[in-house]
């Protein structure tokens, strides 16, 4: 499975592209609710709540796109709303048992990808700035710019009580 075209952030989520060896049977899936996403607490524990992919999945050859549309999955980039451990379910033999699963995070303000939001989150997003590498942009409007480094800084830390200060 690719997350948001295999960009390294998570902190904002529109698509996700699921790759098959063979085209045959994908549209099927669609149609049959044999598809299953799953939203977790972000550190993965609690009650599964699933995720309503009606309307949201495209069958292309042997790929399938989930679009979560411009504000991303949870529905609005700009905030924490969308934050959670993720787990994709297909069944792809029809038998009412999942034989794959895809997991991945959305974190708000997770530049990197490492499941936190701390210093380093701010020096790629920075990095990122500068250089306009897109794994910098967290909030999905299409460039790097310092509203990504100021909504990053306007989140919470999730490593203990360390304040995020200014770089």
């Amino acid at each position: 499975m690719v997350v948001q075209h295999g960009q390294m952030q998570r902190s904002f989520i529109r698509t996700l592209e699921v790759m098959f060896n063979r085209s045959e049977g994908v549209d099927a899936l669609v149609d049959s609710g044999r598809l299953v996403l799953s939203r977790y607490a972000p550190d993965g524990t609690g009650p599964a709540v699933d995720v309503p992919l009606d309307g949201l999945v495209t069958p292309s050859g042997d790929k399938l796109t989930i679009d979560f549309g411009d504000d991303g999955i949870g529905g609005d980039r700009f905030s924490s709303v969308g934050n959670g451990h993720y787990v994709l379910t297909v069944d792809t033999t029809g038998d009412g048992n999942p034989n794959h699963t895809f997991a991945f995070h959305r974190l708000f303000g997770d530049a990197d990808g490492d499941r936190d939001v701390d210093r380093d989150d701010i020096v790629k997003i920075v990095t990122s700035v500068v250089s306009q590498i897109i794994d910098g942009n967290i909030d999905g409007e299409g460039g790097v710019n310092l509203f990504d480094r100021t909504r990053k800084r306007s989140g919470n830390s999730t490593r203990g009580s360390r304040t995020i200060r200014q770089v």
